[in-house]
């Protein structure tokens, strides 16, 4: 096997904690899945008023089960499941448990050969109308000009997204590690929600039985304003995010990983971090 061949072979293995597939596709009969919780806790929310216009809001709490899937079909061709079946937010002496975005789609590879890959990815989803009432509803001043501040944990929609994806593995050092990023357009149902221009970027190093990654994300309602400020993020928001991922691989197909999320700038969305841990795993399936 050459240097080239091994080195694809090993981003195999570690690709990627985050599981964006980028340029990849799972070979015929191999799978790839996760799942995860995703934790915030704050007390500020970044307004409708600017990219990092921050204001103090009633103590929140939020918590997401987050499920994703893809198995190889074919050669060329994988599918891909991501679920956010179950979550519970509070604020302000107020609680509901919701459903988060549900989708399904396909990833078709380019170039599937070598160290670079390509690939292009769609996607069809559904967010229902559960949990979908504010918990807090409440207007602020800023800058002297009153807006309105929501808690609102689901925003029922309809979505459909186109992706690029790129991929390229190669050595750092004596390292084995992965580049991916992929650009993309997302459409909405929801009349409150713009279409969508969506980015990733990603690094990621294989040390040992730890795996590093570092990531950039980009969620840009096609450089439309954004009216109102919901804490919770759902529905019309604005981010430039980036987070960092470690896995410790407990056996070639199954590891941990933790997981911290922030934001260069936002608007309407919380203003705190966000954690998450969660178990993934590699396996085969009909003899694959």
């Amino acid at each position: 096997m050459s240097i080239r061949a091994a080195l694809v072979v090993l981003v195999g293995v570690i690709l990627p904690s985050r599981a964006a597939g980028f340029g990849w596709v799972q070979p015929p009969g191999r799978c790839y899945a996760k799942v995860w919780d995703r934790s915030w806790v704050g007390a500020y929310a970044y307004t409708s008023a600017g990219l990092r216009d921050m204001e103090r809001v009633p103590l929140y709490q939020d918590h997401l089960l987050n499920l994703y899937g893809e198995c190889g079909l074919s050669r060329r061709v994988t599918a891909h499941v991501a679920l956010s079946p179950a979550g519970y937010a509070r604020t302000a002496g107020a609680g509901t448990f919701y459903v988060g975005p549900l989708s399904a789609g396909l990833r078709v590879g380019l170039l599937t050969s070598g160290s670079v890959r390509l690939a292009v990815s769609g996607r069809y989803g559904y967010a229902p109308a559960v949990g979908d009432t504010p918990l807090w509803d409440s207007t602020i001043t800023v800058d002297g000009e009153d807006r309105r501040v929501i808690y609102q944990p689901a925003v029922e929609n309809h979505l459909g997204e186109v992706s690029l994806g790129l991929g390229r593995g190669f050595s750092w050092g004596r390292r084995p590690a992965y580049f991916g990023a992929s650009l993309g357009v997302r459409l909405n149902s929801a009349e409150t929600m713009d279409p969508v221009l969506t980015g990733e970027a990603q690094l990621g190093i294989a040390f040992a039985a730890v795996d590093l990654d570092l990531h950039l994300h980009l969620h840009e309602p096609s450089f439309q304003s954004v009216e109102r400020t919901n804490v919770a993020g759902a529905g019309q928001t604005r981010f430039l995010g980036f987070g960092v991922t470690v896995s410790y691989r407990l056996s070639p197909a199954l590891a941990l990983f933790f997981n911290l999320e922030g934001v260069f700038y936002a608007v309407s969305n919380a203003a705190t971090p966000s954690l998450a841990a969660g178990v993934q795993s590699r396996f085969g399936v009909g003899g694959g």
